[in-house]
């Protein structure tokens, strides 16, 4: 056909256009159809391509109008007027996740209805096949666009969970629709998903692949109706605790410094601790950290303490605790600490207190009781105050008290690694046998669990409250998130095959036992772990919580467990460390031993390594409550002891160290003689002997660790020097 068209034209002598006529005219009306055909596909499918205005949803579902306080209580229940809330949605949606089964349905519909065969496999992506930075942008853009006024405020954090005020026969089935959905509104699992993915997308390794500042002027742009300042009221909702502040302020947020010299640092400077000090400088080589809008609050904050110090010993404390501050600094004078320490608090301590405390750990005229250990030392220590006050809200700088206050310490002191101590714990071992020599090298963590008691958790409720807070099916299909450990393997595994974090799992979740950790000392790698610190952080200031952890303890490992971080316990329960008793009243033909070690202190002890560290002080009582023990009938201290100051010389003096037991994990491993010392007396029993009509095979319950002559030295030199008064 075209053979004749030319013969044709070439018959007739029309003339042909020459080749590079014809391309000019072809390659613009190429040009043309082709922007027709992109302009036609986008018209059609141009929301599905933007992330900012997809919505499989095209109906709005409002929430119900609640009380003025946002709040449902128990009492409201039998006067509800479910015609005051309007019709119940057929379809809640509270997460992002929820979307992204039909975001990748909608883009897989839409991929095969595209006749653009080059172009669709990369304009309708399943929503794993986004890049990082697009999943995040996703993720929180559909916060926003799900709950506008979401916020992680732990004051109204609620738990979908069937107790009892959902399970009562008294509640109709729309006011308990209502409070279902009203729960799962209010919902401290969302919070703590959020934080899971704040974790992601702004402070792991993947951070560094994506601006946030970015993904928050995007969403900006593309809908105006979330307000300007978006990022830094994100930072804000994320982390109610914090003071406002932007880019321009952040600044103001930096906590004040008291270096070793009693000097202050300028507001806004942070001084180089990990540096090499001299008093007579150390406010020298102070610096300003610039923040880095790219990036969040927590990644900043990781590479402030970046500047400041890699490794050091953190603690917190008040004025009344000075005393126990003073003793803390002589045992690491006299023990050579070489560690800087960060003493954190809210700006709620005297200068009396700092100038006293700093005196002693730099002091030329220290002096120290006489003892028989030869390794003694006297290494001045390199001591800072930091304020945090600066960087909290003012408005709940308050609620941080007691316990809560370790919080502050764990999470916001400007070390990249630390060990945590509390005032009245002390280690017999160096600080680097913690840092390179337990399962520290392997997470980045080391909890120490606590005494195998028979308390069990004051709230049944806990831990159901706690699993609704581990990732969503969805958060774990699409973001790889998963609980650190299995609820399911731990429940169905021999117990004997369980690593200590998943035996202190089952302990808590399935034991209901109450007391799982010791957090007088912690090991933690900061830099790897600080989110998890911060959901441990607004677990314990959830008061809906408030039963299911003495203090602050098992907030720490399971502000882990939620956030999917791995985690390590030490190998096996504390004991008792001090005189060992033996029972005479023992069965002399099965070879039979009792013995128990009586104290108020926690002895964390390894098999090998001897003493690790003791909680509650090196005193044979450090409470001040001599003569009410005299003076109490139940007691009968006069029997034991000659006189009243015989008594309070004894609770005054150092326990004297010569073995330690580490009890079996079972009931009435722990005796409790008397009520002394405000209660803290426990024993830590062992027992052994030949089991019946066997030879050689012996049963023992719990273990003996004898401490060697340096050994005995070394403890009872360290507990003589942590009694003596320095002040």
């Amino acid at each position: 056909m075209i053979r004749r068209l030319l013969h044709s034209l070439r018959k007739h002598q029309i003339p042909l256009p020459s080749a590079r006529m014809a391309v000019k005219v072809m390659l613009p009306v190429l040009a043309i159809v082709a922007v027709m055909v992109i302009y036609i596909q986008a018209a059609k499918l141009g929301q599905y391509t933007k992330l900012s205005q997809y919505n499989p949803y095209a109906k709005s579902h409002g929430s119900p109008s609640l009380s003025a306080s946002g709040f449902l209580s128990p009492s409201d229940f039998t006067h509800i007027d479910p015609n005051q809330f309007g019709k119940l949605p057929d379809e809640n949606l509270y997460s992002p996740m929820q979307l992204i089964p039909k975001f990748n349905s909608d883009m897989h519909e839409r991929y095969k209805a595209s006749w653009d065969l080059l172009g669709r496999g990369h304009r309708f992506k399943q929503f794993e096949d986004l890049s990082e930075q697009a999943q995040c942008y996703f993720y929180f853009h559909k916060v926003y666009a799900l709950r506008p006024n979401w916020s992680n405020d732990y004051d109204k954090w609620d738990f979908v969970i069937n107790d009892d005020n959902l399970a009562s026969e008294d509640v109709d089935d729309t006011t308990r629709d209502l409070l279902l959905n009203h729960r799962q509104e209010q919902a401290m699992a969302l919070g703590t998903e959020r934080m899971r993915m704040y974790d992601k997308c702004f402070v792991s390794e993947m951070a560094e692949k994506v601006d946030m500042a970015k993904i928050f002027s995007t969403m900006q742009q593309a809908d105006p109706s979330v307000g300007s300042n978006l990022q830094w009221d994100f930072e804000k909702r994320m982390w109610p605790f914090l003071r406002d502040y932007n880019k321009s302020t952040f600044e103001n947020l930096i906590p004040n410094f008291i270096g070793p010299s009693g000097k202050t640092l300028e507001h806004g400077y942070l001084p180089n601790i990990g540096s090499n000090h001299r008093e007579e400088d150390d406010i020298a080589g102070a610096t300003k950290y610039v923040y880095d809008e790219k990036h969040s609050f927590m990644w900043n904050w990781n590479h402030m303490s970046a500047m400041v110090a890699p490794k050091g010993i953190v603690l917190s404390f008040g004025d009344e605790q000075l005393e126990l501050a003073a003793k803390l600094m002589a045992h690491f004078r006299f023990t050579g600490n070489e560690l800087p320490i960060q003493v954190v608090t809210k700006g709620d301590i005297s200068r009396e207190t700092i100038d006293a405390v700093l005196r002693i750990a730099r002091s030329d005229d220290i002096e120290f009781p006489q003892t028989d250990y030869h390794n003694a030392k006297n290494v001045k220590q390199t001591v800072w105050f930091v304020d945090v006050s600066p960087t909290l809200d003012p408005l709940v700088k308050d609620s941080f008290d007691r316990f809560k206050n370790k919080w502050l310490a764990a999470g916001l002191n400007l070390f990249q690694e630390y060990i945590f101590l509390d005032t009245d714990a002390i280690n017999y071992v160096d600080m680097s046998y913690f840092f390179e020599k337990t399962d520290y090298v392997n997470t980045g963590t080391l909890f120490f669990k606590d005494r195998f008691l028979d308390e069990t958790i004051a709230d049944k409720k806990c831990p159901a409250m706690v699993e609704t807070l581990v990732p969503t099916y969805q958060e774990e299909y699409y973001f790889n998130h998963f609980p650190a450990v299995s609820s399911d393997y731990v429940e169905e595994q021999c117990e004997r095959l369980l690593e200590p974090k998943e035996k202190t799992f089952k302990d808590y979740f399935f034991g209901m036992k109450k007391h799982q950790m010791d957090s007088g000392l912690v090991v933690m790698d900061k830099d790897s772990h600080i989110v998890p610190l911060m959901i441990s952080l607004m677990m314990h200031m959830t008061s809906k919580l408030g039963g299911c952890s003495y203090g602050d303890k098992e907030f720490f490992w399971l502000g882990f467990y939620i956030s999917g971080h791995d985690y390590s316990f030490h190998s096996s329960r504390p004991g008792a460390s001090g005189v060992l008793i033996h029972d005479a009243k023992v069965n002399k033909q099965l070879k039979q031993r009792k013995s128990e070690v009586c104290s108020i202190t926690i002895s964390h002890l390894d098999e090998h390594q001897g003493l690790l560290w003791v909680n509650g002080g090196a005193q044979n009582c450090k409470f001040d409550v001599a003569k009410q023990d005299w003076e109490s009938q139940d007691l009968q201290m006069s029997s034991r002891f000659t006189s009243f100051e015989d008594m309070q010389k004894e609770y005054r003096g150092p326990v004297k160290m010569e073995a330690g037991i580490i009890p079996a994990e079972k009931q009435g491993a722990w005796g409790k003689p008397d009520q002394r010392c405000k209660g803290y007396y426990y024993c830590a029993r062992y027992e052994s002997q030949n089991k019946p009509y066997y030879f050689n095979k012996v049963h023992e319950k719990g273990k003996t660790v004898m401490f060697g002559p340096e050994q005995k030295d070394k403890y009872n030199s360290i507990n003589k020097v942590w009694v003596h008064n320095y002040l």
